[in-house]
C-alpha cells in the first residue's frame, strides 16, 4: 500500500511536468490502489470468522482457554 501511495504522489509530480502521460499515471495508480484497498477488505477475517476458528471446534492452534472466554469473545462477534 506503501509503495502505491509513494507511486500516486509521483504521478502528481509527472502529471505537472507531462500533463497527459502524467494524468495517464495518475489514473493507473488510482486505479491500483483501489483494487488492492478492494482486494484486502474482502479477504480479512471478521470477528465472527476469528471466533469460528478459535472455537472447540476451530482449526486454529490458539483456541480460547475457557468456555466463559468463548461465550464473552461470541458476544462480542455479534455484537
Amino acid at each position: 500500500m506503501g509503495l502505491l501511495g509513494a507511486g500516486l504522489a509521483i504521478a502528481f509530480f509527472i502529471s505537472s511536468s507531462v500533463p497527459f502521460i502524467g494524468w495517464i499515471f495518475v489514473g493507473l495508480a488510482v486505479i491500483a490502489l483501489s483494487a488492492l484497498t478492494a482486494w484486502i477488505e474482502k479477504n480479512k477475517d471478521n470477528k465472527l470468522q476469528e471466533w469460528l476458528m478459535r472455537c472447540h471446534f476451530g482449526t486454529h492452534s490458539d483456541k480460547y482457554k475457557t468456555e466463559a472466554e468463548e461465550a464473552s469473545e461470541l458476544q462480542k462477534a455479534f455484537a
